[in-house]
């Protein structure tokens, strides 16, 4: 079944959440945490650098908040 645009909204504005702690993240968890699967977290991660959320990834392919663009 394809997401709507207001379920996909609210599921980046969970990873804005989750990355916000800081902490390494894998898309596995993230997937996880939000109910997705990895390549959902895989396409969702370039809208929110779209969204002014800068990540950094590791060499294990983690993903932490690197900044926030205003």
């Amino acid at each position: 079944m394809f997401g709507n645009k207001k379920a996909k909204r609210q599921r980046l504005q969970q990873l804005t959440e989750i990355v916000q702690d800081g902490k390494w993240h894998s898309q596995s968890s993230l997937a996880d945490k939000v109910g997705v699967t990895r390549a959902t977290i895989f396409k969702d991660l370039p809208y929110l650098e779209d969204e002014g959320v800068l990540l950094v990834e590791d060499d294990r392919k983690r993903v932490r908040l690197f900044g926030r663009r205003q």
